[in-house]
């Protein structure tokens, strides 16, 4: 990576931000005469997981000031590129706190559930069940002798809120 603190300054986003990191970590790499730098290497010198280091490299999370700088110092960046990339990572925080999240309605609408069959024009067979419905409740209240309670039961969409049908 020729000019860290430029490219570290073009930074806009975490991602892009990771990807300055993982040029340093080449260029470590190539300091230090070996194919790369594993995760498990740098988690081990910072005392930190390898997973953590991962989310930081692959740009799936921003570390925090203080480890952004041990991090950055383990990758070997001169003390001017400290700067440029300390300042890269402040902004890229910065844009990530500006950023307007999406309107979430004040309570999510919901479709009302449909569990009953659809409605259906006509029924037939119940004229002898409905007029005895209508002679129960036909009986003058003088002429009762009990309370008469009655009750129309049935399989789900027969239609016993609408007997008459």
């Amino acid at each position: 990576m020729d000019d860290v603190p430029a490219v570290a300054a073009a930074a806009r986003t975490v991602a892009e931000l990771a990807a300055v990191l993982r040029g340093l970590r080449q260029r470590q790499a190539r300091v230090a005469g070996a194919h790369r730098v594993s995760y498990r290497a740098l988690a081990k010198q910072a005392g930190w997981s390898h997973g953590i280091v991962g989310g930081y490299l692959s740009g799936t999370s921003l570390a925090p000031a203080d480890r952004f700088d041990v991090l950055i110092r383990l990758l070997g960046a001169t003390p001017a590129e400290q700067r440029a990339l300390a300042t890269a990572r402040d902004q890229v925080e910065e844009r990530r706190r500006g950023a307007v999240p999406p309107a979430v309605p004040a309570h999510r609408v919901r479709p009302a559930p449909r569990h009953l069959p659809g409605d259906v024009a006509g029924f037939t067979g119940r004229h002898r069940e409905l007029a005895e419905l209508d002679a129960l409740a036909a009986t003058p209240p003088e002429r009762r002798t009990a309370v008469v309670i009655s009750s129309v039961s049935g399989t789900a969409g027969v239609g016993k809120p609408n007997p008459e049908n």
